[in-house]
């Protein structure tokens, strides 16, 4: 069972897991995938001095409403931060948890250094070309159904076994897929402006959210001091997620440096 903390943001009760001693570091996970899931990344951290701190972001993997407005994460995120007194701090995002920090970020002066891991930028597609390319890249939407449903009921039993297990999911889990698709379409940096020295880390065969050189150039027009690193043949979207020693090496690295 995941050893979550609970705090009351406004209705919500919030979990969160925070782990180590030293420099905070916010993380915010990518949609369908729970924090503990990245526990290997959190150990790598830890093991360097930093204190993790990861919300279990409303309407991502377990909860029934689920709002998938980058905005409503964006806000309920920065409540959080406020209401556990973070006022200086690192920043980790993953895919869609990346789209949420860039959002973070821009502007906020609380954000020391900030790390995006095959965020999601700005896409032309609307939300059923997204779902198309997906279906194209090999990626099981069932198994992502399933991990939203058996996140849901781990989430009220504690039980997480059986992550995998083989059962149909309710159709009303592979909607809430469609649905983060449909806000993640309609992402944009417009206005965005980020100061603090950032990270980018990018695998190239990444075919879900597949970026090229012009994308890369779009974030430096928003990100002031931005570094970039390309996981050559390796990383795809989702494989930089089950390389977390490959991620968290590279994230501490960028994290310890003057």
């Amino acid at each position: 069972m995941v050893d979550y903390k609970h705090i009351r943001v406004g209705s919500r009760d919030i979990r969160f897991i925070e782990r180590g001693k030293g420099d905070p570091v916010l993380y915010l996970h990518s949609v369908f995938l729970a924090p503990h899931l990245s526990s290997s990344f959190f150990d790598h951290l830890v093991n360097n001095g930093r204190t993790i701190i990861a919300p279990h972001l409303y309407g991502y993997a377990h909860l029934k409403k689920s709002p998938y407005k980058i905005d409503d994460f964006l806000c309920l995120t920065q409540s959080f931060i406020n209401k556990i007194g973070l006022s200086s701090y690192s920043l980790v995002g993953s895919s869609y948890g990346g789209g949420v920090g860039l959002k973070l970020a821009s502007g906020n002066t609380a954000v020391q250094k900030a790390v995006f891991i095959n965020p999601i930028v700005e896409t032309k597609k609307n939300s059923w070309q997204i779902f198309s390319s997906f279906l194209k890249t090999g990626i099981d939407i069932q198994k992502i159904a399933k991990a939203d449903y058996f996140f849901e009921k781990a989430e009220i039993t504690g039980n997480y076994e059986g992550f995998w297990e083989d059962q149909i999911p309710p159709i009303r889990h592979a909607i809430k897929f469609l649905l983060a698709l449909k806000d993640i379409s309609e992402f944009s940096l417009n206005g965005a402006k980020i100061d603090c020295p950032s990270l980018l880390l990018y695998g190239d065969t990444d075919k879900t959210f597949p970026l090229k050189e012009r994308d890369f150039d779009k974030l430096r027009t928003h990100i002031n001091n931005l570094e970039i690193s390309v996981l050559h043949g390796r990383g795809g979207h989702w494989d930089v997620f089950q390389d977390q020693q490959l991620a968290a090496s590279l994230t501490s690295e960028f994290l310890l440096k003057n």
